[in-house]
């Protein structure tokens, strides 16, 4: 098992190449709010991801931070927290209500 410090750096890099047009790392670097060298230093193992770098990179990418910890990463899957429980009973409920409101189009 990787740490934790190893699973963000690479899923920084997963999602940089996942990128349509494949962007440098400067240019990710600046695309999720990050500083070329705080980037470089995360990806090459010089430091650790503070929880800001993570929160920040994941608002840019559309994701929650913890998805950024998740080893087997795919940008194309990102992981999701299952329901459980009355959870799944739920979030059914509430996809149920959700079709009878008017719609915003």
């Amino acid at each position: 098992m990787d740490t934790a410090a190893k699973i963000v750096a690479k899923n920084l890099e997963l999602l940089r190449l996942h990128e349509p047009d494949k962007p440098s790392e400067t240019e990710f670097a600046k695309r999720v709010g990050l500083q070329q060298r705080t980037y470089n230093r995360i990806k090459n193992g010089e430091s650790e991801a503070s929880l800001s770098s993570i929160q920040t990179v994941a608002n840019k990418m559309r994701l929650h931070p913890w998805q950024l910890l998740v080893e087997d990463f795919h940008p194309d899957h990102p992981p999701e927290l299952a329901p459980v429980g009355n959870t799944t009973e739920m979030y059914a409920h509430l996809r149920a209500l959700s079709k009878l409101l008017p719609s915003s189009k």
